[in-house]
């Protein structure tokens, strides 16, 4: 009585399943409803009348694609007018039967329909058992939720934890089973900016990408020119990354050494391309086994942000032709790569972490507020001036002087001089740390005159302000050779169409020796105010005056013996010889410059 309440088709296939010779009862009828009734939850994507009506009714496009369907509703396992998750004949088979049978079919391991495959359909709907991208009928029992998310994808790098995730990761991590943690391999690389200079930065690698990524922030610092992205990028499971920030390019060298040059042409840049890596932590065991080599990442145990993606379009360009790998059980294995050793690997038996959030709200009484008020309006009491400020400022008194014409004349104040009472005319100690450095100026001069070339506004500006530095006799033809050459470049604004140029002159390049002009000079004590305290002190007065001393720093002059500290290389144009120069004035750049001209105005 119970089977003639059902629809002829569902009647049919309870007929179908029951034996010729054994007697229906209600339990047998209640688990086949139940059942069918799981199939049927498993697949509201398939195409019935209710779906239709409903697709008539909404017209334009529709959010959930039932395109997956073919026409035709005959089973392909029994030729019956039913769907294959209907099919009794289907589902006696075992599951590897089953998954065969959708194979040899090319039916979709999801929601068993022909015409696309699983990496393509456009249902959300997972696995009841394990989660994974499959049909619940094509589960196996040893089955885990990374079988089949493992189709191809854009930017995709998953890790392993045994616990759930402790930090978002836009889209780009997930969540699996097992007391294992897969380690992920990052290095650290140099990126040249927009000026020439090498920056590190701390990169990932994974060889399942198609293309690579930068973070915004990070272009941003390297002042890379970012253009309009024309293609779509796809992360895991064909999810469309929206907020993409353009496409850059940039070139590389390993941190170790100065070869091989990497050039990535397309470079994805996004705000945010994985949460800290790694996620906790490693063991000391896996730094115990291969802290001797000469590691890609040095702090690859130390959770960081990761600043770059390295994709497979430069991933096999890293690798040596014959690979070179440190394997070792329940570790990470080390591979030997241009960048250096890269560990990455499956890593046993991690101890999960955890945290705890503890809020705490607290509200102060209102005297002490008020208090705290009248605190802030009261202007700050003077730095207390250290040993080695003292020393500057002694030094200053001892080398300031004037000129015919009234300017200040001032030496550098070398760590070496300070610390020793001698005359100011004594024997040059200043250079004692200062190795070969004309070689790296001659370089950057020449990185230089690349990058201008390519702007002709830029490049006349550039010479311009140059012809303007030696007309008004800030800088002049050297004499004699210098001992150390400041490497100078533009940091160029356009502003309305109108182009903004300012030289920046960099005293902390590094020498020969690994020394630089400012680890060598004492920055002296800070002179000047801060804002809030010179707004603060204008109250002080009935009357305020203000001006604006121009090129304040160059109105001061550098005596003559440490000008060799300040020599330039340039050139009007690539044709030309490169000329020596040095600068007389007080150069911005140099860590003792603000010192020197504030002291003056004192």
């Amino acid at each position: 009585m119970g089977a003639r309440v059902l629809d002829a088709e569902t009647r049919r296939l309870y007929e179908a399943s029951i034996s010729q010779t054994a007697i229906p009862n209600l339990d047998g009828l209640l688990n086949f409803i139940l059942e069918n009734i799981n199939i049927c939850t498993d697949k509201p994507g398939m195409l019935d009348k209710t779906s239709k009506k409903v697709k008539n009714v909404r017209s334009g496009k529709s959010s959930f694609a039932t395109t997956s369907s073919p026409k035709s509703s005959k089973c392909l396992c029994c030729q019956h007018d039913h769907m294959l998750y209907r099919c009794f004949v289907f589902k006696r088979k075992p599951v590897l039967d089953r998954r065969k049978f959708v194979t040899d079919k090319s039916l979709c391991f999801i929601c068993l329909a022909s015409g696309h495959t699983a990496n393509k359909c456009t249902t959300t709907y997972t696995c009841k058992k394990c989660e994974g991208r499959h049909n619940t009928m094509l589960h196996l029992p040893t089955e885990s939720a990374d079988t089949s998310e493992k189709s191809g994808n854009a930017i995709v790098h998953t890790e392993k934890t045994s616990q759930k995730p402790t930090g978002s990761s836009a889209s780009f991590s997930g969540n699996l089973s097992a007391e294992t943690t897969v380690v992920l391999g990052t290095a650290v690389i140099r990126v040249q900016d927009d000026a020439g200079l090498l920056h590190p930065i701390r990169v990932l690698l994974d060889n399942g990408s198609q293309v690579s990524a930068m973070t915004l922030s990070c272009a941003t610092k390297l002042g890379l020119k970012r253009h309009k992205n024309r293609n779509d990028v796809y992360a895991l499971s064909q999810q469309l990354i929206t907020r993409l920030k353009g496409v850059t390019q940039c070139e590389f060298i390993p941190s170790l050494s100065e070869y091989p040059r990497f050039n990535v042409t397309n470079v994805v840049v996004i705000s945010q391309i994985t949460s800290l890596m790694p996620s906790q932590p490693l063991p000391n065991a896996v730094r115990r086994r291969y802290g001797h080599l000469h590691l890609a990442d040095p702090k690859f145990d130390c959770p960081g942000p990761i600043d770059m993606l390295i994709g497979c379009d430069v991933y096999p360009m890293l690798l040596f032709s014959k690979a070179e790998i440190i394997n070792c059980p329940g570790l990470p294995s080390a591979m030997h790569t241009h960048l250096g050793w890269v560990i990455n690997g499956p890593l046993q038996d991690v101890t999960p972490s955890s945290s705890t959030l503890l809020t705490i709200t607290s509200t102060p009484p209102v005297e002490d507020m008020l208090q705290q008020f009248w605190t802030v309006e009261e202007p700050g009491s003077p730095a207390i001036k250290t040993t080695e400020d003292e020393l500057c400022e002694d030094w200053f008194k001892k080398t300031v002087s004037r000129d015919l014409t009234g300017r200040f004349v001032v030496a550098l104040p070398f760590r070496t001089r300070i610390n020793l009472p001698t005359e100011v005319k004594s024997p040059d100690t200043g250079s004692v740390k200062l190795g070969s450095s004309r070689t790296m100026a001659l370089n950057r001069l020449y990185n230089l005159e690349r990058r201008l070339m390519k702007d002709p506004e830029l490049y006349s500006a550039y010479k311009q302000f140059m012809n303007e530095y030696l007309s008004l006799g800030h800088m002049q033809p050297a004499s004699i050779p210098g001992k150390y050459f400041i490497p100078h470049h533009a940091v160029a604004k356009r502003n309305n169409g109108k182009l903004k140029i300012r030289v920046v002159f960099d005293a902390s390049a590094k020498t020969s020796t690994g020394y630089s002009l400012n680890d060598c000079l004492v920055t002296g004590p800070k002179l000047q105010l801060d804002i809030s305290d010179v707004l603060l002190r204008s109250r002080f007065h009935r009357y305020l005056f203000v001006a604006d001393i121009e090129k304040m720093y160059r109105q001061i002059n550098i005596c003559e013996e440490d000008r060799v500290y300040q020599h330039i290389l340039w050139r009007d144009t690539p044709n030309e010889e490169v000329r020596e120069f040095q600068l007389c004035t007080i150069t911005y750049g140099v860590s003792a410059a603000p010192f020197l001209a504030i002291r003056c105005l004192h």
